[in-house]
């Protein structure tokens, strides 16, 4: 439904007006020097839309009790704010004089954005400039728009929407080096795990023990025994001594000799084997166990290879899934943001982005366009927005504004400074409006934007 706009104004003893009557164009300036009246008009404007039980009897022009502001709309509606020294009202008329009654409705459905300034946006910080849209063209997500994305039970706005996005984004990347970590953790354990065997070393460790202990044994039992037979062949021979004393004395001591010789000659071959034995056991025995420890720690890593692989898989199923919940977000994003009158707006990290820029890369034109139609989305039925922030604004871009503004179908009103003139009101609608603006400029001592 096309906006209505405001066709003429009569203000009435407001600060430093008289009485002033023009037309209103799609921007209209109050030019002209210092008290001149310029910021007396805004305030006017101001007067009327701040709704019908606002009082400032301040904006009575001194001297007198009573003030006016007359606005004709373009449907035929007229809006009348009369200022008393102890009262403000507000009458509002349809085209074929019926009294709204309820004004404050009236006044709030026609002028809800009449404070947003285009110009003041444009001189924004960033986050600042995503604030004021957000609170213009307020984006909500429903819950069951979320639905699977996020346990969200209430509505929310792009702003929230994006932090939830981030703090994925966040989560994902968590997931992603818990995964990359692992993935260096892997490769270290499969490299560390010996190869593996059939041989159960535990058991074949504990028979060789079991073999070593016997063959000690054996050489324990072979010394035992071999000193027993020395015990009992010398106990023989002494017997036969005895009966033979002297005459066997000398054969005795060979005959010991040689028992003693044989007998060593019999231990010694019999430990030589056993202690052959007994070193390969020993060999065996090391050999075994060694590898049954390697076992053992084989099978430690490769707990901790089948630990290191089900945390990978978790990590990365997590990352996936925050993968597939993030395009789902954006997927409702764009779909809501594709249906706003703005094409191509989006936020990205608490910024206003237009088709994928930045709003701050965008020509100058391109951003006054934005904030034209941002002023738009704001500004309820009514069609019309006032700026005090034409400073440093330049002729080229009071072109500019003239230009776009109509092609919105939007107004604003604005006061620019030209030093020693007197209060002008310049509806610009035409080359040659701003034409005679440029000249009044160049022929001013000094312009300077108020």
């Amino acid at each position: 439904m096309k906006k209505a706009t405001i066709s003429t104004v009569e203000i009435t003893n407001v600060r430093g007006i008289d009485y002033l009557e023009f037309p209103v164009a799609s921007l209209t300036l109050f030019t002209g020097g210092n008290a001149e009246g310029k910021s007396s008009a805004l305030d006017a404007f101001r007067a009327l839309f701040d709704g019908p039980f606002s009082h400032d009897p301040s904006l009575i022009r001194t001297g007198t009790d009573k003030a006016t502001v007359l606005a004709t709309l373009s449907n035929g509606t007229t809006m009348l704010r009369t200022m008393t020294l102890k009262r403000s009202t507000l009458d509002i008329r349809t085209v074929d004089g019926g009294k709204v009654r309820r004004e404050a409705e009236f006044v709030k459905q026609l002028a809800t954005g009449f404070a947003f300034d285009p110009l003041k946006f444009l001189s924004l910080k960033l986050k600042e400039q995503a604030q004021e849209f957000m609170k213009v063209m307020p984006i909500m997500f429903q819950p069951e728009e979320l639905a699977g994305i996020t346990t969200q039970v209430r509505p929310i706005n792009l702003e929230a929407l994006n932090g939830i996005r981030d703090g994925m984004y966040e989560d994902r990347a968590a997931q992603n080096v818990i995964a990359k970590n692992l993935d260096g953790s892997i490769i270290e354990l499969q490299a560390a795990i010996p190869a593996d065997s059939d041989e159960n070393w535990a058991a074949k460790r504990d028979e060789l023990a079991g073999e070593l202990r016997d063959k000690r044994t054996a050489v324990a039992d072979g010394r035992s025994k071999a000193q027993s037979a020395i015990d009992a062949g010398t106990d023989v021979l002494m017997e036969e001594v005895g009966k033979k004393i002297r005459d066997i004395q000398e054969q005795l001591a060979a005959d010991i000799r040689v028992v003693e010789i044989e007998t060593e000659k019999w231990l010694t071959e019999q430990t030589a084997t056993l202690q052959s034995d007994i070193e390969r056991l020993t060999d065996e025995h090391a050999e075994a166990r060694e590898k049954a420890e390697s076992a053992t720690m084989a099978k430690a890593l490769k707990d901790q290879l089948t630990k290191a692989i089900d945390k990978r898989g978790d990590a990365v199923e997590k990352s996936d899934n925050f993968t597939a919940r993030m395009k789902r977000l954006d997927e409702v994003k764009l779909e809501k943001l594709k249906h706003l009158p703005i094409p191509g707006a989006d936020f990205t990290d608490g910024e206003l982005y237009i088709d994928g820029r930045p709003f701050r890369q965008l020509n100058g034109s391109d951003q006054m366009l934005v904030a034209i139609q941002i002023g738009k989305l704001a500004g309820g039925d009514l069609a019309f927005m006032v700026s005090d922030y034409f400073t440093e604004i330049d002729e080229d871009r009071i072109g500019e504004l003239a230009e776009l503004l109509p092609k919105a179908g939007m107004q604003l009103a604005a006061a620019f400074r030209i030093r020693g003139e007197a209060l002008t009101v310049r509806p610009i609608r035409t080359p040659e409006d701003i034409a005679a603006l440029k000249a009044a400029i160049r022929e001013s001592v000094e312009t300077i934007p108020v």
